[in-house]
């Protein structure tokens, strides 16, 4: 007979956590799937699955469910009135109406369980990518802002290369201006004192004919002298 017990796979008397092992081994086989059976067939199982665990995890269910399991046969099948067959026949039928509609409502239950695990899935994985778009622009603002500072100090080396450059240029200018200068002032010097030099000679020069010119005199009126003697 077909019980709770064979749809988890455990004996009658199987502990808590045998149960606890046995349903979380069928769904991982059940995750896994062996290629033969439908995504139909697949929902079917883990819905029986999930009922039973329900019901044999739970001391009180599980206890309910043996005594209905185990309940002893008292009287053999005997004939009864039909008044008595139509009432049993109408409890009989409100139990599987009853069966039928707990039975729906696990179903729905466990539909509406699944859909919120897909919308928490969902979410999460939206919450996911959310935080990776996040991180990736933090990333990308890093970047960037890692880039700007390597381009200002890039910009800072260039502009301190070519005030150097401004600065060894002007400097080199000055020296070149110095030395222009140094050189001027070198030749005036030297043309003053060539000057002088000049004046110098020229001054000795007049010295020397006046001296000259005075002893012509004297030697002219030294012969006036003679020839006036002589006479």
């Amino acid at each position: 007979m077909k019980s709770l017990y064979t749809v988890l796979g455990v004996p009658v008397d199987a502990r808590p956590q045998q149960i606890e092992e046995a349903f979380a081994g069928a769904l991982e086989a059940l995750s896994v799937g062996d290629g033969k059976t439908t995504a139909e067939d697949r929902q079917i199982r883990l819905l029986a699955l999930k009922e039973a665990y329900r019901i044999l995890s739970d001391p009180i269910r599980r206890q309910a469910y043996n005594q209905r399991l185990f309940a002893p046969v008292t009287a053999p099948a005997v004939a009864l009135p039909a008044e008595h067959i139509a009432v049993k026949s109408f409890w009989t039928a409100r139990r599987l109406l009853f069966v039928a509609s707990a039975v729906m409502l696990a179903i729905v239950f466990y539909a509406l369980q699944n859909a919120r695990e897909a919308e928490r899935g969902r979410v999460e994985r939206e919450k996911a990518a959310a935080q990776k778009a996040l991180k990736q622009k933090d990333e990308e603002d890093a970047r960037l802002a890692y880039e700007k500072i390597r381009r200002e100090q890039f910009d800072r080396q260039v502009e301190a290369v070519r005030e150097q450059q401004r600065r060894d240029e002007a400097e080199q200018f000055r020296r070149q201006v110095d030395v222009q200068v140094r050189q001027i002032a070198i030749a005036e010097q030297r043309k003053m004192e060539q000057e002088k030099r000049d004046a110098e000679i020229e001054k000795r020069n007049r010295e020397i004919e006046l001296q000259r010119e005075q002893q012509r005199r004297i030697y002219e009126l030294q012969r006036l002298e003679r020839a006036n003697y002589g006479r």
